[in-house]
């Protein structure tokens, strides 16, 4: 379990209109859970420094953040933002 209650829950969205007022979202921006391309999938224990990678029109690409596996080891990781 991680500091939120929920394994693999580990990232957090807040939002605010006018600096001040703030919004937590109430679906998490990302999880632990990492889904490799050759099928297999890992929980990591952190998941940090998020990143977006957007293309030349603005859109995302890729994904990218910091992360700590069980095994206590750490490394950046770059997901390919799947479209809809």
């Amino acid at each position: 379990m991680n500091r939120q209650g929920q394994k693999g829950v580990v990232g957090r969205h807040a939002f605010s209109r006018d600096s001040v007022s703030w919004t937590s979202s109430s679906t998490p921006p990302y999880s632990g859970l990492v889904k490799f391309a050759d099928g297999s999938s890992k929980v990591m224990s952190r998941r940090e420094r998020p990143q977006l990678v957007l293309s030349e029109t603005g859109q995302p690409r890729y994904f990218s953040s910091g992360v700590q596996d069980e095994a206590d080891h750490t490394y950046t990781l770059v997901m390919e933002v799947k479209r809809g």
